[in-house]
């Protein structure tokens, strides 16, 4: 099987509960803080590799103490970066967060955001060896965007997995043009998909990105549903179906759901489900994913997850609607 390679960035968040942020020149004393290593391609990472799918991770990861703790946990989540270390030092975010929940940020950027010509030249060599990629908003919006359309761009048989990541709005028309040039698996969540397109409904603003993009468009609409929207490769209409949510029956971790739904889907797509099927099973492939449960694609879990053609019949599609590609 060849190989997913996942573009993004690893960053330290340091959590500080504090029962009120201090007036300019006060002071307060936290009890605690907790560390944690945070970010979308981070996380796809992590479940890719618990699903025994190979990997090749694209994350920059710097000198110094934060740089350090980020390696340690990619060691601990059965990865490490493939881009030599980087001298400049990893930054991290302080997030100050009260009683009611309310967080003030500091964030200090670093290494984590930078990428070189010399590692996108380097990795023509290892070209033949990767079949998918996967990438975020954030890459896309920075200066550093340009070196990865134009990797991509060298590569227009790889396909393309893109999150926003709430990092849309920021990525401009130009960029997002050549990407829909590539007709690309995009994952956003309600307010994204509504936000970049105008439209009032998810339905018709998943219909409008599908009919931009020529691709599919993963639509998270929270507790309620998914809604899968794709143009077919054989005669550009474009169909959208309503998925029903599964259960989460693991140890899913809060802020980690798209992720780990996200990575479900690529999965399913890699080992031959099609886009509905994939959509409509990645909510039981999510439950699976955590770190007692290793390579789920091979265990027995992963193929119950999987499921059945006469089980994605019984489950249905509560919605389905068509409309020709313009």
């Amino acid at each position: 099987m060849k190989k997913i390679l996942v573009i993004g960035s690893a960053a330290v968040d340091i959590v500080i509960p504090v029962e009120r942020f201090p007036e300019r020149g006060g002071e307060v004393s936290p009890k605690t803080e907790n560390l944690s290593v945070l970010g979308p391609a981070f996380e796809l990472c992590s479940c890719l590799c618990r699903f025994g799918l190979p990997v090749i991770p694209y994350l920059p990861v710097g000198s110094g103490v934060y740089g350090d703790y980020i390696r340690g946990e990619m060691n601990r989540h059965g990865f490490r970066s493939a881009i030599p270390q980087v001298r400049e030092m990893n930054g991290c975010r302080y997030l100050f967060v009260e009683p009611d929940g309310k967080s003030t940020c500091v964030n200090i950027r670093g290494a984590e955001y930078s990428f070189y010509p010399e590692w996108f030249e380097s990795l023509e060599q290892r070209a033949w060896e990767i079949d998918s990629v996967y990438l975020t908003g954030q890459e896309l919006a920075e200066p550093t965007g340009e070196l990865i359309l134009g990797f991509l761009e060298l590569h227009p048989k790889m396909k393309v997995y893109f999150q926003p990541a709430g990092q849309i709005l920021k990525i401009s028309a130009s960029r997002m043009e050549r990407l829909f040039l590539r007709n690309p698996v995009i994952a956003l969540s309600r307010e994204e998909v509504l936000a970049y397109t105008g439209e009032e409904t998810p339905e018709a603003a998943g219909l409008l990105m599908a009919s931009w993009s020529g691709g599919t468009v993963l639509t998270d609409l929270g507790k309620e549903n998914g809604l899968l929207t794709e143009v077919s490769e054989e005669n550009g209409e474009i169909s959208q179906v309503s998925v029903p949510c599964c259960p989460a029956e693991g140890n899913t971790e809060p802020g980690k759901v798209e992720e780990s739904c996200f990575a479900s889907y690529i999965a399913l797509r890699k080992t031959g489900k099609t886009a509905r099927e994939a959509s409509c099973l990645a909510a039981r492939m999510e439950a699976a994913i955590s770190p007692e449960s290793p390579e789920i694609l091979q265990s027995g879990l992963g193929q119950k997850c999987m499921g059945t053609e006469e089980e994605l019949k019984k489950e249905g599609t509560p919605k389905e609607a068509h409309i020709e590609a313009e």
